[in-house]
């Protein structure tokens, strides 16, 4: 009895088995394995345990063949892009990795300072009169459409270092919490010449959000997520 009722148990799973594989398609895949990630977009550097270097599948003779390269192509890109993740191939020192990532951070940060140089020039003005201090900034984020630009920067001094703001008419509200080093500001381009529409400096909340209504631009000249849709 045991070996019959053993026996309609292995039928009935092979009758089973024999379903589910007719009713999958002739072409359906053994197994459902997560499909790779379209490849990354941008810039592709790779660096080997020889201390072979190449951008974008060009071999480089040197650091500074890396640095001039990176920039170059930064030049061309539209937007550009947040970061840039070097590959490193085997064992790679310490020493190469951060040469290659210090040239990484510093390409981009000189492409953002050129790319964003004629909104900040325009804007600076109008941070160094409510300060009343010379000041850098340092674009943290910029979204551009349709001749209005958005722009989010942090203060420093003119020559990149942490700004001092015990110099300012705000010394107080920084040490007390309720002054930033924020910068944010909202301008549009007339004639080829970069006009501030709105600024903020130094805000602790959010005053941007309806600056597309009350100034009259686009939503779309914000980054996502940076206009409020119930605006009054």
């Amino acid at each position: 009895m045991k070996i019959l009722f053993l026996n309609k148990c292995l039928l009935l799973v092979g009758i089973m088995a024999l379903v589910a594989c007719r009713n999958q398609p002739a072409n359906a895949p053994a197994s459902t394995e997560t499909m790779p990630a379209a490849p990354a977009t941008g810039d592709v550097i790779v660096v080997n345990q020889q201390g072979e270097i190449t951008l974008n599948g060009s071999k480089l003779a040197s650091f500074e063949d890396l640095a001039a390269g990176l920039s170059t192509s930064l030049a061309k890109q539209e937007p550009l892009p947040d970061s840039i993740v070097p590959k490193f191939e085997g064992e790679v020192g310490m020493g190469p990795r951060q040469e290659v990532e210090t040239i990484i951070t510093e390409a981009l940060q000189a492409a953002r300072g050129a790319r964003y140089k004629p909104v900040t020039d325009a804007l600076r003005p109008a941070v160094e009169r409510e300060l009343k201090n010379p000041v850098g900034l340092q674009v943290e984020m910029y979204h551009a459409e349709g001749g209005v630009a958005f722009l989010w920067a942090k203060l420093t001094n003119p020559d990149g270092s942490p700004f001092d703001f015990s110099k300012t008419p705000f010394a107080r509200e920084y040490e007390g919490g309720v002054f930033s080093d924020d910068v944010f500001g909202l301008l549009k381009n007339e004639g080829g010449a970069w006009k501030v529409l709105a600024s903020s400096v130094g805000a602790t909340d959010v005053p941007y959000m309806c600056w597309w209504k009350e100034y009259g631009v686009a939503k779309t000249a914000f980054p996502e997520g940076m206009a409020a849709d119930d605006c009054e």
